[in-house]
């Protein structure tokens, strides 16, 4: 069990800067996102009802933070309400940050992740082999 727990602790603590980094990109991409549905509900004449789920600050970060986990919202044509004037904007933002966060950071995420156990686990069969090998020094007397 040790070793799962130092395997746990390293990799939490290695991936400290990755989080400020996809905590930035997440914030960025919301912002965008929330100024973008602002937009919408202001320019493309859409009723309350029709508003998208990133019109207000909290659904955007939930809609950004679904988007990096895989939830793009295909079932919802949100980028289709109202005259469509912010589309030009809309999609490439929203191809940003499909790769910049999908692509990019969870695959960074996943790499950071395989290296840190891999260099955990090779320290602990070493580990291992030490004290197995220290083992059988302390107690190679019972041999004879």
């Amino acid at each position: 069990m040790a070793p799962l727990i130092s395997i746990i602790y390293q990799i939490f603590w290695d991936i400290r800067y990755f989080i400020f980094v996809l905590a930035v990109s997440v914030g960025g991409f919301s912002t965008a996102y929330f100024l973008i549905g602002k937009n919408q509900a202001q320019f493309d004449g859409l009723k309350e009802e029709e508003y998208p789920p990133y019109y207000t600050l909290s659904g955007s970060l939930k809609f950004v933070y679904l988007q990096m986990i895989g939830e793009l919202s295909i079932d919802n044509d949100y980028f289709n309400l109202g005259n469509k004037s912010q589309n030009w904007i809309l999609y490439p933002v929203f191809l940003f940050s499909t790769f910049g966060l999908i692509l990019h950071l969870m695959n960074m995420l996943i790499g950071i992740m395989t290296a840190t156990f891999a260099e955990t686990r090779l320290i602990a069969d070493q580990r291992r082999t030490k004290e197995h090998l220290l083992f059988i020094l302390d107690n190679g007397w019972m041999e004879n």
